[in-house]
């Protein structure tokens, strides 16, 4: 009987052990997971600004050409 017991206690003392290392690799898991999003929010920010550059590029090339005489008939 005492035999048994200790096996269980053993096993109790290893499942304790590995739900400490799970909550660890959680606890890892999410701080990577935020700096990746806000990596992300950051490349989201940067894309933005790109099309607004591109865009606005579009659109001053249009009226340069314009304004050059491009639309003369």
């Amino acid at each position: 009987m005492e035999d048994e017991i200790s096996k269980l206690e053993f096993r109790m003392l290893k499942v304790e052990e590995k739900i400490v290392e799970v909550e660890k690799q959680v606890a890892i898991v999410s701080v990577e997971f935020m700096s990746v999003k806000g990596d992300l929010r950051e490349i989201k920010d940067s894309l933005g600004w790109v099309i607004k550059l591109i865009i606005g590029s579009l659109v001053l090339a249009v009226i340069a050409f314009i304004v050059g005489g491009g639309l003369v008939l």
